[in-house]
């Protein structure tokens, strides 16, 4: 933290804003290298990112030397950061500009899509309160998260995979303004996974959300006389035209590596450094919360814990590295210093240890899956809502997405659907659900170990709540006033 402000993720430091001011002050190539003379005045230093940026003219002979790589990493950032220093201008605050212009940007897509739709805006709206809701727990703990932190920049593409997800319920998806609308969501769903590869999850949950949310809505309103083809039966009739939108998302994601291919600096696609954030290595940390696991393969905490692990096993179980005693823990720093460690092998031999970690000992591992890390997760939860005391915690800041405003107005555009003959159905806590289950997937499988890794789960989380409440009031207002129920009120899945 630089002059009492939440600082964005170091990242932004000692990534995204050097390698974007060499493209952008001494010519480098889009190529997602920077020039390491200008990295370098951003790494230990106490100034706030426009000081050092300010400075960055000061620095001598910048284009000397090798070239500095993002070596773990997404890339992604480089492209926001670029982004946000084109339209607002080279300075810090260019990237909170940014941040909300793209979330801006997909809420006016989603309601050019579904303007005459109250339902459909109401649960736009259910979103925007989890929103507004979750804010405040960035800042619960002293000195508090930044939004921009990439551990949580899933948030920022949530309302292009609601757009997705909702268009399943949608039988007009393939007109052409819906059709654009979903090309654009599925740009920046895409290119927030670029930004934070765990984001992956939501392309997971449009996969495998849809044909569920077709199946409820094909049983809901099944004719008569049945199909003779299989899939028809199960998803309705059109099920191939309904699949579209997820189609063109699993296009758009699939094209990523082409594009890798085509901008990325060749040496991203040799040894010196990986094309994504490392997984492996993530995999063997969330192992860490199994005390039968960290003391087995002496695991330890954190990053440097896994690569004490990584290195023993190497040691003792392989003969990779004679004489190399501690190669794994002694190089974690060489993301920022640029020394001659090899992150493709080191993923090797992550992965090799959490596999054998998985054969010898797989009731093990599932018990971290399946109890360990939902537990953390409820934890962090409860953390979070104020119920695990902590001293540093402020109460004022804690998660609470039922707060007198938030009931109000989901309580108002409840109403206001209803009197409309639109109102929430089960299929939109339905959507809710996948959402959140898709924004879980991570925590589970990997960690969760805090909130920032959690927070689009907490705007998910709050969704769902406002959803669920949304369909039992629209129930409640349906059997009060009867005049309300018209053919266009269904309740029923």
């Amino acid at each position: 933290m630089a002059g009492g402000r939440i600082e964005p993720s170091l990242r932004y430091r000692i990534y995204a804003v050097p390698i974007v001011l060499s493209q952008i002050y001494f010519g480098r190539p889009y190529d997602y290298t920077g020039y390491p003379r200008v990295e370098s005045a951003f790494v230990n230093s106490t100034l706030s990112i426009d000081e050092l940026i300010a400075r960055v003219w000061s620095v001598p002979d910048p284009k000397v030397g090798d070239l500095f790589f993002i070596l773990a990493d997404d890339k992604g950032t480089v492209d926001f950061t670029r982004l946000a220093f084109h339209f607002f201008g080279v300075k810090e605050s260019s990237l909170y500009y940014m941040y909300f212009t793209i979330l801006l940007v997909s809420c006016l897509l989603y309601v050019a899509s579904y303007f005459a739709d109250a339902r459909r805006l109401a649960l736009l709206l259910l979103l925007c309160l989890a929103f507004y809701a979750t804010m405040p727990a960035f800042l619960a703990f002293p000195p508090g998260l930044n939004v921009l932190d990439v551990h949580a920049f899933g948030m920022l593409s949530i309302v292009a995979f609601l757009h997705i997800l909702v268009a399943a319920t949608d039988s007009h998806s393939t007109r052409p303004r819906q059709l654009l609308a979903t090309l654009a969501q599925a740009f920046i769903m895409v290119f927030v996974y670029h930004s934070r590869a765990s984001s992956i999850t939501q392309a997971v949950g449009v996969v495998a959300g849809f044909p569920l949310i077709l199946f409820f809505l094909h049983r809901r309103d099944r004719p008569p006389v049945e199909s003779p083809r299989v899939l028809e039966r199960v998803f309705g009739p059109q099920y191939v035209r309904r699949m579209v939108p997820a189609a063109i998302v699993l296009v758009a994601f699939s094209l990523l590596p082409v594009y890798q291919r085509l901008v990325y600096h060749p040496d991203y696609f040799g040894r010196r450094a990986t094309l994504n954030h490392i997984v492996y290595h993530n995999l063997l940390i969330g192992l860490q919360w199994n005390s039968f696991l960290r003391d087995r393969y002496t695991l330890g905490s954190g990053d440097l814990g896994a690569a004490h692990a990584v290195d023993l096993y190497l040691e003792t179980r392989t003969n990779k590295h004679p004489g190399r005693h501690g190669w794994a823990a002694e190089n974690l720093n060489s993301i920022t210093t640029q020394l001659p460690f090899d992150w493709v092998e080191y993923e090797e031999a992550a992965r090799e240890l959490y596999f054998t970690i998985w054969k010898e000992q797989p009731k093990q591992c599932l018990l971290t899956i399946l109890y360990y890390h939902p537990i953390d997760v409820f934890d962090v939860f409860r953390l979070q809502m104020g119920y695990i005391p902590r001293a540093n915690f402020d109460q004022q800041y804690a998660y609470n997405p039922f707060r007198p405003f938030q009931l109000l107005m989901l309580i108002a555009a409840t109403v206001l659907c209803s009197i409309a003959r639109r109102a929430i159905r089960p299929i939109d806590a339905l959507i809710a659900l996948v959402a959140l289950g898709s924004s879980l997937l991570v925590p589970v499988l990997v960690y969760a170990g805090n909130f920032i890794v959690l927070a689009e789960a907490f705007v998910l989380a709050g969704l769902v709540a406002y959803a669920v409440l949304g369909v039992l009031l629209s129930r409640l207002i349906a059997h009060t006033f009867p005049r309300l129920r018209g053919a266009s009120v269904l309740l029923t899945a």
